[in-house]
């Protein structure tokens, strides 16, 4: 049974007018409502007015989505008879405030129609005989807690889709959650091998995306490898996928380093941009380095100490060169002979599965980027030398990138990579809180760009220049 009463308060009549008390079921709600009348001047008049109103009315419908308290209902009855048909909008809550909903609605779709609709506000009997026949002819009120679109949704076709390849075989990432209909998002597994950057201040659920990606990825049977920065992924992927961890050291390091004695460009590279050397730095250094011969195992820093200090050369910049080398290198022979031996961290790299490898215990962010950099140049030499390692479809994820993946330094080391590493079925997500401090390369070479919420203008004036996107958004 419906029962109505008229709210009767004087203080309430401006904020509370037109709005009844309903009882069903036991229960105490509130209805206000409104019926939407075209204005026809002409017979040429009607198919425009017609489509201006069904289009105002599901406008009304995704605005309201937004600003409707979760506890309302809105309920939008056509009655159409032999002659004659009307559509009018009831709204209800179990508060009285309900009345607001309702003024937001008629006022919302008047201006959406171009003010070729009017509105009437309903009496307690017209809303009264528009619930019974909603019920009469099967049916039934909703939750106060269901979502009211169940019952309102236009159809799927008439609506945009966000412009991204549709498909459920790829990475879910997520949904809409403000476009017309809710849709699931998917990365096709191709565009994993075209680099994704993942963008967003701190604390705007960069490395939560990050780590979803890497599971879904590995569900998917892709060699994930995360360089965690913060030692925070381990507690992030949890129980949700198997996986190795590594805590990362100087002597790991140095190993993989040794397997570029051949290729001594590659070590120069990578130091270069860690220690930011100078040009006679790196010129000495590089002398150094082609003497190091078939050197290899551990302790390639204390190594290259050990050769720098028996440099010898007249000039007397030689001799300044190598003493403000020496503090650089020396730096780095400290902490390899601090750390214990641990030789497995290739076996990490080419396994199968997830492997996290931890960064945190480094207490200097330019052995995290060393040790970043070496990984990154292993796993791209393994994947062009390696024929099985090639062939499986590999993903890194670098956090803190804007450390790694400097504007001014390094560029050498990540150009060709995410230029060619395609071809090696290898993909990067970049992920940073600071786009601008990023290289070009970084930027234009990531196929899909996940952004999270960017507070500054410099880093959102980068990200729009990198991308195609409206001035509008």
């Amino acid at each position: 049974m419906l029962l109505f009463r008229k709210r009767n308060r004087s203080q309430d009549r401006a904020r509370y007018d037109n709005v009844f008390e309903i009882n069903i079921g036991g229960r105490s709600l509130y209805a206000s409502g409104f019926e939407i009348l075209v204005k026809v001047t002409g017979k040429k008049d009607r198919s425009s007015a017609r489509d201006s109103v069904r289009t105002a009315i599901e406008n009304m419908i995704y605005i309201l989505r937004e600003r409707m308290p979760r506890s309302s209902q809105i309920y939008v009855v056509t009655r159409i008879t032999k002659y004659l048909g009307g559509t009018v909008v009831i709204c209800i809550d179990k508060k009285i405030d309900v009345g607001q909903i309702c003024r937001l609605a008629s006022s919302t779709i008047e201006a959406l129609s171009d003010r070729s609709v009017k509105i009437r506000e309903l009496s307690e009997k017209e809303i009264l005989e528009s619930l019974v026949i909603h019920r009469k002819y099967g049916g039934s009120f909703l939750d106060m807690n269901a979502f009211f679109a169940e019952e309102a949704s236009p159809y799927v076709d008439e609506l945009p889709v966000p412009m991204i390849p549709q498909t459920s075989e790829g990475i879910l990432i997520g949904e809409t959650i403000r476009s017309k209909i809710r849709q699931k998002i998917y990365l096709p597994l191709d565009t994993l091998t075209r680099h994704i950057a993942i963008f967003g201040s701190t604390g705007s659920g960069k490395s939560t995306t990050a780590a979803a990606i890497a599971v879904r990825s590995r569900a998917k049977g892709v060699k994930v490898i995360i360089l965690d920065w913060h030692g925070e992924y381990r507690d992030l992927v949890g129980r949700s996928a198997e996986h190795r961890y590594i805590r990362i050291n100087m002597p790991i390091v140095s190993t993989m380093l040794s397997e570029f004695i051949s290729k001594p460009t590659y070590i120069l590279e990578i130091l270069e941009s860690v220690l930011d050397l100078t040009p006679a730095q790196s010129y000495l250094l590089s002398t150094v380095l082609r003497s190091l011969g078939n050197t290899s195992g551990t302790n390639i820093f204390t190594k290259i100490a050990s050769l720098l200090e028996d440099y010898k050369g007249d000039a007397r910049w030689v001799s300044e060169t190598r003493f403000s080398l020496m503090r650089k290198i020396q730096l780095l022979a400290d902490e390899e002979a601090r750390a214990p031996i641990n030789n497995d961290a290739l076996s990490h790299i080419l396994s199968p599965g997830l492997s996290i490898i931890d960064l945190s215990e480094m207490e200097r962010e330019s052995l995290k980027s060393l040790s970043s950099l070496v990984i990154l140049k292993v796993t791209e030499l393994l994947s062009k030398n390696n024929k099985e390692f090639m062939a499986t479809k590999k993903l890194v994820i670098v956090d803190e990138a804007h450390h790694v993946f400097r504007r001014t330094e390094g560029g050498s080391v990540i150009g060709d990579m995410l230029a060619e590493t395609r071809k090696w079925n290898l993909g990067l997500v970049i992920v940073s809180q600071s786009p601008s401090s990023l290289g070009e390369n970084s930027l234009k070479n990531t196929n899909t760009k996940i952004i999270h919420a960017i507070k500054s203008d410099i880093d959102r004036k980068v990200i729009k220049d990198s991308i195609v996107i409206p001035n509008d958004i």
